[in-house]
């Protein structure tokens, strides 16, 4: 393999290091939250649980999008251990879109949950409380909701920018994979070359020059019958 410099990341890391913790992260991640969602998915099903269909939906949608998650970490991590740049070429551009789809099924979700008062979630909280003990609980569980809520927005900007961070390392060490095969190829291309442009062994040929006395003694095969004992008329 040629002698490629290791692009970095964060001033020292190589990049294929990178990739191999944005694919761990991703089997862990994928793994964890596909088999929690797939459970949440089974109590929709059987009437466990009971949701607002928006929710539904978005619960549906990103148990299939973590279980893809889970397939293209496992994908990447092969390709990363291997140097195999087909798979990182196909985990690359797999994590774009995991990225987008994550952001554009996570921002539905705040919006979902910044558009209701949290009623349920309260009342559930307060669990029938009243007087002051109950003014003073439905107060702390309404701040706790409100808390809730951007401790939720600030997980998920985080996992966007790490999502995000991971694609450009992806990418980057995707490049260096092509400069290895580059240079691997122009190592091997002056034997190619070699090879091909040799020249073949010269051959001389003599074209016979036929016709008179004098070609015997030039040392030229003469042609028989222009002989001057075989000449026409001749005894």
């Amino acid at each position: 393999m040629g002698r490629v410099r290791s692009r970095k990341f964060c001033c020292c890391l190589p990049v294929r290091f990178g990739v191999f913790c944005s694919s761990l992260i991703g089997i862990v991640a994928g793994g964890f939250f596909s088999i929690v969602l797939w459970i949440e998915v089974h109590k929709i099903s059987t009437g466990q649980i009971l949701l607002s269909a928006p929710t539904n939906i978005v619960i549906w949608i990103a148990a299939f999008s973590f279980t893809f998650m889970l397939f293209d970490a496992l994908l990447g991590m092969i390709g990363c251990l291997f140097r195999f740049r087909r798979f990182v070429n196909g985990y690359a551009a797999s994590l774009v879109f995991d990225t987008l789809f994550n952001i554009s099924i996570g921002s539905f979700f705040l919006f979902q949950l910044f558009h209701q008062d949290g009623a349920d979630e309260v009342t559930k909280c307060v669990d029938g409380t009243t007087g002051d003990v109950g003014d003073v609980k439905n107060w702390a569980c309404q701040k706790g909701f409100d808390v809730l809520r951007i401790v939720v927005v600030v997980l998920f900007v985080i996992l966007w920018l790490f999502e995000i961070a991971g694609c450009f390392i992806v990418y980057d060490y995707v490049g260096q994979l092509r400069d290895e095969q580059e240079a691997e190829q122009a190592l091997s291309m002056p034997q190619q070359q070699i090879a091909v442009s040799a020249p073949y062994p010269a051959t001389t040929y003599r074209t016979p020059t036929y016709g008179g006395p004098g070609d015997m003694e030039a040392g030229k095969s003469p042609y028989t019958f222009t002989a001057p004992a075989n000449a026409y008329g001749s005894i």
